[in-house]
């Protein structure tokens, strides 16, 4: 696991932590009631706590719950890293693959973002570099206690697995305000 850190001119990038702050947390809460509880409460992104595992058993179901920051991965990022956890519990070998990041080189000489989004990003690049305006992690504490002050906002994916031996699945997402 990592944590992001930030340099003296703001700069962020990712530590390798020596052991993981993921939580994993068991309950006999459903999932609704465990969003409700956790949906609020800021990752700890500069501890390196970016993602959130609930193993739930009640009424002899048994289900496992995510929550992520999206430096983690989209929600299709998780289903495929559920997935791969589904695949282990049920025995099977899940091959390793590696991160493919995708930078410049990396990329397709025909690929291009929009004119639109280019241009828009271009202008806010030099606003912020004029403005020499840094998002620390402060500034990400106070953002999501100002978020999440006045409503619910819940964006889950959720996988259930009923039975091991059959192998079954459910993927439900969802997004609450």
């Amino acid at each position: 696991m990592s944590k992001i850190v930030m340099d003296s001119e703001g700069n962020a990038f990712y530590s390798r932590l020596e052991e993981s702050q993921c939580k994993i947390i068991q309950t006999e809460k459903n999932y609704e009631e465990v969003i409700l509880t956790y949906e609020k409460i800021p990752f700890a992104i500069d501890q390196g706590e970016l993602l959130r595992v609930f193993l739930i058993q009640n009424q002899g179901k048994f289900q496992i719950l995510l929550m992520g920051h999206h430096l983690v991965g989209d929600g299709k990022s998780l289903v495929l890293f559920m997935e791969g956890v589904l695949r282990r519990m049920a025995g099977e070998l899940y091959p390793f693959e590696a991160l493919q990041l995708l930078i410049k080189t990396t990329l397709p000489r025909s690929s291009r973002l929009p004119f639109a989004t280019r241009l828009l990003t271009k202008k806010m690049s030099k606003i912020w570099s004029k403005n020499k305006v840094v998002f620390g992690f402060c500034d990400y504490y106070d953002l999501q206690a100002a978020y999440c002050k006045n409503d619910k906002v819940c964006c889950s994916t959720e996988v259930q697995l009923w039975h091991n031996k059959s192998r079954k699945a459910e993927f439900k997402s969802a997004l609450r305000r």
